[in-house]
């Protein structure tokens, strides 16, 4: 408890108050026990069993967070000492509850990770030792809807479609899919034996597989319409490694001159902000890419792009919608502000703050809000989100859209881009109509969209003209 109430002491966004955040906590210990409530006085913390008083702590003398963790290890004695439903909590459930009550009290995007769901969220951040294999779970078995290039199971006899059915020995049937990826996943180096089934034999097959180090590929290639696709699905370690080795060997291969190309962040959650930076620093010369602010001294920084674009500036369109978010918000808006990008779709999720991960002695997670981030022209897309160069919410089809909006009346199109654009600058009370301005309708990618970016890319005159659609909004200083 002293590593995160300190870590949320020194590190949070925005001052905090620590008495309140851990009655907070406390409380959602204590709401496992429906007869017992917290009661803060002026010199105690109060616990009530059916309006009789069963436990007085008295509060800290100061707010030194590790006076205030050991305040809240002698309610949460009490506690146990008193209920028989919170004795029957591991110290992994008690430490869940208490930070989800503490995080209540700060932002939505602060959150606890138990030690289980921690491990799985480092491994798509960082990596994990694992043998290559993503499975799709269905009524009666484990499919494998995906193997890994160059990894144990591509070296192996197992082929997509086949279904995993015991795992070291033991039928994994009555499995859940989080238990079957824990039993997968293990220390490099070590062996994990593997029973699989083939869809046209039906004979099972055992293999030792050795695990090494799996870094989820994030990044993959397609071709829609008439240009080449890159989608991201989110940012890890790789991500900007991968579109690079990407884009080199499209340019290598693709046999004809790349006279455009579409990056797909439609439904990107977000990731490590450093590889959206470097992504972003790919296809930029210079300027800013994104700054960050925050209450620590080490939130503060600016994040600078390095001469070179691996595309020599030749068109890119970016695709986004309500399920972009944070570090995919901040690679859209880069290339948006720096007029290297047309952005299409819908606006976008509106998560513009950077979380801390900090590293819990249980091995547990706190993500915690520490700054908030700002696009090279210094707009907020806290709450508010990306806004695309062309919406295609409310259009029959893409070219539609694309026609609709240059076309149709380009000086008005300009005028209410830029208009809306400088809401972000005024503050919250203009969320509303700024997102209400195009709004996701929340389905899955849309081939619309696609049809618009192949009418930009097919047109340099539309193209240029939506790239300068609300040119050189900046904050007023």
């Amino acid at each position: 408890m002293t590593k995160g109430l300190g870590s949320i002491y020194q590190y949070y966004v925005d001052p905090v108050h620590i008495q309140a955040l851990s009655v907070a906590g406390l409380r959602a210990v204590a709401a496992q026990d429906k007869s017992l409530t917290l009661f803060p006085s002026q010199k105690y913390l109060n616990v009530f069993r059916d309006r009789e008083i069963v436990s007085q702590v008295p509060w800290p003398h100061s707010d030194y967070p590790a006076n205030w963790a050991l305040f809240s290890i002698a309610v949460l004695s009490d506690l146990r000492s008193i209920s028989d439903e919170i004795v029957q909590l591991n110290q992994d459930e008690i430490l869940h509850s208490y930070f989800m009550g503490v995080s209540s009290r700060l932002d939505r995007f602060t959150r606890y990770s138990s030690p289980e769901q921690a491990a799985l969220q480092r491994g798509d951040r960082e990596g994990f030792g694992g043998v290559g294999l993503s499975l799709e779970q269905g009524d009666n078995d484990f499919r494998i809807t995906a193997i890994a290039a160059d990894s144990p199971a591509a070296r192996s006899n197992i082929s997509i479609g086949d279904s995993l059915t015991a795992i070291d020995g033991r039928g994994i049937r009555d499995w859940t899919l989080d238990d079957v990826l824990r039993a997968l996943h293990g220390r490099v180096g070590t062996t994990v034996r593997l029973a699989t089934t083939s869809a046209e034999t039906l004979i099972p097959r055992e293999q030792i597989l050795r695990r090494r180090e799996i870094i989820p590929n994030t990044v993959s290639f397609r071709q829609l319409k008439h240009f080449p696709t890159i989608r991201l699905s989110r940012f890890n370690k790789k991500t900007s490694e991968r579109v690079a080795d990407m884009v080199e060997r499209l340019k290598e291969n693709s046999g004809t001159e790349i006279a455009g190309l579409v990056i797909d962040l439609r439904g990107n959650p977000g990731g490590l902000l450093d590889e959206a930076v470097e992504t972003a620093d790919l296809f930029l010369d210079s300027g800013v890419i994104a700054s960050t602010t925050g209450r620590h001294p080490q939130s503060d920084q600016q994040f600078n792009a390095t001469s070179g674009d691996m595309l020599d500036g030749l068109p890119i369109v970016v695709l986004i919608d309500g399920g972009t978010a944070s570090a995919a918000e901040i690679l859209a808006a880069a290339l948006q502000d720096h007029r290297r990008a047309v952005v299409v779709g819908s606006v976008s999720y509106g998560k513009g703050t950077v979380q801390k991960i900090v590293h819990m002695p249980n091995n547990g997670e706190l993500a915690l809000t520490w700054a908030r981030y700002l696009t090279p022209s210094e707009y907020a897309i806290h709450d508010f989100g990306v806004l695309p160069n062309i919406c295609t919410i409310h259009y029959e089809n893409g070219v539609a859209a694309v026609l609709k909006t240059l076309r149709k009346s380009p000086w008005q199109a300009n005028m209410r881009f830029r208009y809306l654009r400088s809401l972000q600058y005024l503050g919250h009370d203009q969320v509303k109509e700024f997102r209400a301005s195009c709004p996701w309708n929340g389905r899955t990618p849309q081939q619309i969209d696609i049809d618009a970016a192949d009418a930009l890319l097919s047109d340099s005159g539309l193209y240029e003209d939506a790239l300068n659609l609300g040119n050189r909004v900046y904050a007023v200083r």
